[in-house]
């Protein structure tokens, strides 16, 4: 059983629908009873890193999810949002301290002459190193990105792959049972319904 969570920022219908499409079974996390009947959880979500974590310790999912994480060990995929809720901090909003099972932060693309802010579009990633997200993948796929902050790791170790959009960020990563994406890859198509299903399959 795939769990989705809800937390109120993020159109859970695109990743129930893909996850539906590849033919498995989902239930829609919103409290810790239901997240503890599911074998793999994804995280989606859109807008403020600071409202995510008021919102998820409002629902008391913040702690449960650590818990499913770090001590539970099950197969965890967080995408945009999702994915920066990982890091222990970002700059959003005055600042505010993420789950932390991943080592870096999260902080805010300045726009420039060539880039504009929000980084909106499809965009061909570098991967580094090799993934269980990205098995069979070629050597620089394409994938749709929304997003105004990114994620620095301290360490590379667990990065998968870059992006290069005014600098350098993390858009794939993989840490035991983590993984994450800063693109939706929900709204990438075949590269990205081909990513999901490697992770559900594992």
């Amino acid at each position: 059983m795939i769990g989705i969570v809800d937390y109120g920022l993020s159109n859970i219908s695109s990743i129930a629908n893909a996850v539906s499409k590849l033919n498995y079974n989902y239930q829609i996390i919103n409290n810790e009873k239901s997240l503890n009947k599911v074998d793999k959880v994804i995280l989606p979500g859109v807008g403020s890193f600071k409202k995510a974590v008021i919102n998820l310790k409002k629902k008391d999912l913040f702690d449960p999810l650590k818990d499913f994480i770090a001590d539970k060990k099950k197969p965890f995929l967080g995408i945009c949002l999702g994915m920066q809720l990982l890091y222990k901090h970002s700059t959003e909003d005055g600042g505010a301290n993420g789950l932390g099972v991943l080592n870096g932060k999260v902080e805010q693309l300045i726009p420039n002459k060539k880039f504009k802010v929000p980084n909106v579009g499809w965009r061909e990633i570098e991967i580094i190193k090799k993934s269980l997200l990205i098995n069979k993948f070629n050597e620089k796929p394409i994938f749709y990105f929304v997003h105004k902050y990114a994620c620095y790791s301290k360490k590379k170790i667990n990065t998968v792959a870059q992006l290069n959009y005014i600098d350098q960020f993390d858009c794939i990563v993989e840490k035991e049972n983590i993984f994450a994406t800063q693109f939706h890859p929900e709204k990438s198509q075949k590269n990205g319904l081909q990513l999901l299903n490697n992770f559900l399959a594992i």
